[in-house]
């Protein structure tokens, strides 16, 4: 009698841990704690605080607020509530409830990670195409995604499809940096 009991412990525990054990772990090459050349924090060339030309403060051309061409509001075409292709609510092929291959959680997922300005884990990001790219938080849940600009910047937006004023920009090295809609860094960063 006892086996059994021990038997469907084990199997308790075992299927709880594998429940909530979410962590997609980056890659050597995605981890700014382990390759400190990809960490703003080390690396002055991909700090918007220490290099200009990735600073939207600096340079209008990067910055939604001063550049009609990039904001949503101005933009109609970089707009999801008016333009359905780059919806995933309304585009099926950018929605990751229909293809499960677009979360974090699955085996098959190749995407980024987002992290905070103490090089953190706090997200991840998947291009389901070149033009959208989609957020979940860091237990893999969906909660935002972002849509590409002419400049090669991304505007976020809410589930909902509102422009949050937020948006992401090149770091020069592969990656990208969060400013919020005052063109400050809010620190994190995709790598």
């Amino acid at each position: 009698m006892r086996n059994p009991l021990v038997f469907c412990f084990t199997l308790f525990f075992l299927c709880l841990q594998t429940a909530t054990v979410f962590a997609q772990e980056p890659a050597q090459l995605h981890n700014p704690k382990i390759d400190l050349n990809i960490s703003p924090g080390h690396n002055p060339s991909i700090n918007p605080q220490k290099n200009p030309g990735i600073n939207p403060k600096m340079n209008s051309n990067i910055n939604p607020v001063l550049n009609k061409e990039i904001n949503p509001v101005e933009n109609k075409s970089i707009n999801p509530k008016i333009n359905a292709l780059i919806n995933p609510l309304k585009n099926q092929l950018l929605n990751p409830l229909m293809y499960k291959h677009l979360y974090p959680s699955s085996g098959a997922w190749k995407g980024l990670y987002i992290y905070n300005e103490k090089d953190n884990l706090i997200g991840y990001i998947t291009r389901p195409t070149r033009d959208v790219l989609i957020c979940f938080d860091v237990t893999g849940v969906w909660t935002c995604y972002y849509v590409l600009t002419a400049q090669g910047t991304y505007n976020h937006f809410d589930m909902d499809g509102n422009w949050t004023g937020d948006y992401i920009c090149s770091d020069s090295n592969a990656g990208f940096n969060v400013f919020n809609k005052e063109g400050e860094w809010t620190g994190k960063h995709i790598k």
